[in-house]
């Protein structure tokens, strides 16, 4: 028993022996720089590009079987400019050398520093790796006609991912460039750091990194730091992120000034190939940020709960809240914002159906110089991205105030429902079964009409700039109603033509709310109805009225008018009277008729004499 004993620690010896010489030997008799010419020429041959091999190789052979480089550099393609493609100031990479002979695959830390990728795309459409593929795809069709000789089992010789390890992967100063000469766009991540923990398939990995990431039209510069656990099950289709936290800093001088812009990015997700997987709870915010005129105190995104179905390429998101304060954006400002919907996500069809949108705005001030309103809105919303049309079918938005510029002038209380459908291929809007009701509409200096009320259907083409309202039913409480349509243009100038037709109305009542005060008259019953029909043509300085009919007082005009306004108003009419006693609106007599005067003579009985004519009222037109 001895003896075996101390033959075995004989052998033993041995073999430590005989590997710390095999490690300090190899290394000095397989130098890797006696196979540069042959690597740099095997890599030539396989993609037509130049390899540079700037420093020396290092090796290492146990416990470690690694390879070291130090500087490398991939020639670009033709026309792609003087910049490799790809280089590398130091790499390296190891693995164990007694589990591999086990079958088992365990790397050491895989370190890259210096990286550079250039990937480009030239004028008209080639890459700068097309060449690459297609030498590869040459060489692939060239090995399947070739009969293959006999091997070993399938099995001889497999690795299993379930026994891939690696230590850990470090990048330091990293570069990325995509050029797309295409279509104008660049973008450069720089300054790339990553690090990772413990890479198992399978098993969580920690992940580390922070790069500088620029945009160019519009110029735009990110500082980016990003932290995750990851997980990847290829085998099981698995793949999970947890504990994510990516921030970064925005800097535009065209979209931002001198202002930085922060956003921060939370959440995680679980995305499996045969099942339905879950996302969130994710948050995203924006802000604090502030610039001359540009102000975010705090805008946040939050998805509670989510099933992202990637066979079926649906995502259902039960509920996602949009919130903020104090916001000042393009002129426009608000308090506070709190936006709440949920739906279904089909990015396989383009079709996004969300049951419910509600927004909710406090302190909102849609220009500079209106007074500030509470906002109320909720519809259904549906989104075709490959038709282009969004439509609302159950639109109703309601304010609480006054909508109003600096002067007073507006609604109170107003609130407008319809359903909206909008083509943005088309450029093409529609809101049918459109209502627009308020509490009064303040028409200021004490002008007050109240529950003023529009009903129509409203379409336009917003790229024409045309709106069309037909049919037009129009209501002031029990003051007036009308009814008609209405064509509006701005492309070349606002313009606006339709037909508008008043039934019969006392206009006595609405005079008074308008505060307009109408002269003595000789008869006192005039003014009882009043009823017009008339088409109309104009522009912001003038109007015309044609087939004008105008029954007042159980009398008829008929004909035509034209208004002009500038700095004094211009009336022009070509009216027929009919059965209109104009006596009866001209102004009563100032006192009883003068004795008669037998010089002169007397006037008829019952004459009234001259009567003064209303030279201040028509100083006001031409």
């Amino acid at each position: 028993m001895n003896r075996w004993i101390k033959i075995s620690g004989i052998a033993l010896a041995v073999l430590i022996v005989l590997a710390l010489v095999l490690t300090l030997a190899l290394p000095r008799l397989l130098d890797p720089n006696a196979y540069r010419d042959d690597l740099t020429r095997l890599v030539s041959e396989q993609t037509g590009r130049t390899l540079t091999l700037e420093g020396d190789l290092g090796v290492s052979v146990f416990p470690w079987l690694g390879l070291e480089v130090n500087g490398a550099s991939l020639a670009n393609a033709p026309g792609f400019g003087e910049e490799p493609m790809l280089a590398v100031r130091h790499a390296a990479a190891r693995i164990r050398l007694l589990p591999l002979l086990a079958g088992r695959l365990e790397f050491g830390t895989i370190a890259l520093d210096g990286l550079q990728l250039s990937l480009a795309r030239a004028a008209d459409g080639r890459s700068n790796w097309q060449d690459i593929q297609e030498r590869l795809a040459r060489s692939e069709e060239t090995s399947e006609t070739t009969p293959e000789a006999e091997s070993p089992s399938q099995t001889d010789g497999r690795f299993s991912l379930s026994e891939f390890n690696i230590t850990g992967v470090r990048v330091q100063e990293g570069r990325l460039l995509w050029d797309d000469r295409q279509n104008g766009t660049r973008y450069a991540l720089t300054d790339w750091d990553l690090k990772t923990g413990q890479v198992r398939f399978g098993g969580k990995v920690p992940v580390t990194s922070s790069f500088n990431l620029s945009v160019g039209a519009p110029d735009l510069d990110a500082e980016v730091d990003f932290e995750a656990g990851v997980q990847v099950a290829p085998e099981a289709g698995r793949y999970v992120v947890e504990d994510l936290m990516l921030e970064t800093r925005l800097r535009s001088p065209e979209l931002f000034g001198e202002a930085v812009l922060p956003v921060a990015l939370s959440g995680a997700g679980v995305w499996q190939q045969d099942a339905p997987g879950t996302l969130g709870p994710i948050r995203l915010e924006v802000g604090p940020y502030k610039t001359a005129g540009q102000q975010i105190d705090k805008l946040v995104l939050t998805v509670d709960e989510g099933v992202v179905d990637v066979a079926r390429s649906i995502a259902r998101l039960a509920q996602v809240k949009l919130s903020g304060e104090n916001i000042r954006w393009a002129g426009s400002a608000l308090d506070s914002l709190d936006l709440q919907t949920g739906g279904e996500v089909n990015w396989g069809s383009g079709r996004v159906e969300l049951a419910s949108v509600r927004l909710q705005a406090k302190a909102l001030r849609p220009t500079a110089d209106m007074a500030p309103v509470a906002l109320d809105a909720r519809t259904p919303v549906s989104v075709d991205w490959k038709r282009q049309r969004l439509e609302a079918p159950d639109l109703g938005v309601t304010l609480d105030g006054k909508l109003a510029v600096a002067g007073g002038q507006g609604l109170l209380d107003p609130s407008l429902s319809g359903k909206l459908d909008y083509d943005w291929g088309a450029g093409r809007a529609r809101l049918n079964d459109m209502r627009l009701l308020a509490e009064s509409l303040d028409l200021g200096d004490g002008r007050v009409l109240a529950r003023p009320e529009i009903t129509t259907d409203v379409a336009g083409a917003l790229s024409d700039q045309r709106w069309s309202l037909k049919p037009l039913n129009l209501r002031v409480g029990d003051l007036f109603r009308a009814q008609g349509n209405i064509d509006i243009t701005a492309a070349r100038g606002f313009g606006y033509q339709g037909r508008i037709d008043a039934p019969p109305f006392a206009p006595r009542p609405l005079f008074t709310a308008l505060k307009i005060e109408l002269p003595p008259t000789t008869a006192s019953d005039t003014l009882r109805t009043l009823a017009v029909n008339t088409a109309f043509k104009g522009t912001a300085e003038r109007v015309a009225l044609d087939d004008l009919r105008v029954d007042l007082d159980g009398g008829r005009m008929q004909g035509s008018a034209a208004i002009a306004w500038d700095e004094r108003m211009q009336v022009k009419t070509d009216l027929t009277v009919d059965r209109l006693n104009v006596d009866r609106y001209l102004p009563p007599t100032s006192g009883s008729a003068p004795e008669p005067k037998p010089a002169t003579g007397t006037a008829p009985a019952g004459d009234p004499g001259p009567q003064p004519i209303p030279v201040a009222l028509l100083r006001q037109f031409d």
